[in-house]
C-alpha cells in the first residue's frame, strides 16, 4: 500500500534498486485503463502519486520495472500497487 498523504511516511513509491545500473532501467506506472501516468529511467526516482501535477485518485495501479541484473540479464516485473490517501 502506498499512502502519499503528506504525513512524511510512505510518500514515494519506488522499487528497491541497490546495485541496479541505469543502463536498461525503466520504471512505469499505469492506471486501470492502461494509460501510462509515470515513467523514469533513473533508479533514484519514484512516483509521488501525481499525474500531470494533480493527485491521482485512490485505487489500484499497475507498475512495470525492468533492469539488468548482476549477470547482465534483462529482468522484468509487473505487479499492482494500491494508492490510498
Amino acid at each position: 500500500m502506498f499512502t502519499p498523504n503528506g504525513d512524511d511516511h510512505n510518500e514515494l513509491f519506488k522499487p528497491i534498486t541497490y546495485f541496479v545500473s541505469e543502463q536498461g532501467y525503466s520504471f512505469t506506472i499505469y492506471n486501470r485503463q492502461g494509460m501510462e501516468i509515470f515513467n523514469t529511467n533513473s533508479p533514484n526516482k519514484g512516483w509521488d502519486g501525481t499525474h500531470n501535477g494533480n493527485q491521482a485518485p485512490d485505487g489500484n495501479y499497475i507498475y512495470h520495472i525492468q533492469f539488468m541484473n548482476g549477470i547482465g540479464k534483462l529482468t522484468e516485473k509487473t505487479n499492482v500497487i494500491t494508492l490510498v490517501r
